[in-house]
């Protein structure tokens, strides 16, 4: 009982010390800059946990992944936002429109906006575990999000 104790003891400071670390490098790259390179740290940080990997530096770790990847994952960043801007904007034309038509369009567009969310949920467990294009790691986060969209819920 006392070992279960402790191994749950370790998992939750462990959760808790990267979540704070998300949190604090999303807040200092200024939110918009820093939730893209703060995720990709903490998925690299799980990823670890996944492999059974678990003598290293949740810190060190964070803040070597969250260097290297600034640059990188805010221009990925900034493709997925102008995606989802223009997605948004096609809906409310959808929105604004009359007659049968425009329902069709506005579930269409609505549907494609689930697949984008999937596609974005998905897009950093590929990130983390492949070395890709920018253009590869969308296409596979999409093709993932297809095959498989119940694990978005899981991976949310």
């Amino acid at each position: 009982m006392g070992k279960l104790f402790h191994e749950a003891s370790e998992w939750m400071v462990r959760l808790v010390w990267t979540n704070l670390l998300w949190i604090a490098f999303t807040i200092m790259g200024a939110g918009i800059f820093g939730i893209m390179p703060a995720t990709i740290a903490m998925f690299t940080v799980t990823r670890k946990w996944k492999l059974k990997e678990f003598d290293f530096s949740i810190r060190k770790l964070f803040i070597a992944t969250y260097k290297k990847e600034f640059i990188r994952s805010n221009i990925i960043g900034l493709i997925f936002a102008i995606i989802g801007v223009l997605l948004y904007i096609d809906l409310k034309i959808a929105e604004a429109m009359q007659g049968t038509f425009s329902v069709i369009l506005y579930v269409f567009i609505s549907f494609i906006i689930l697949l984008f969310v999937n596609t974005v949920i998905h897009f950093f467990p590929v990130y983390v575990h492949f070395h890709y294009s920018v253009k590869e790691y969308m296409k596979q986060s999409f093709i993932i999000s297809l095959i498989s969209p119940a694990s978005a819920f899981l991976i949310a």
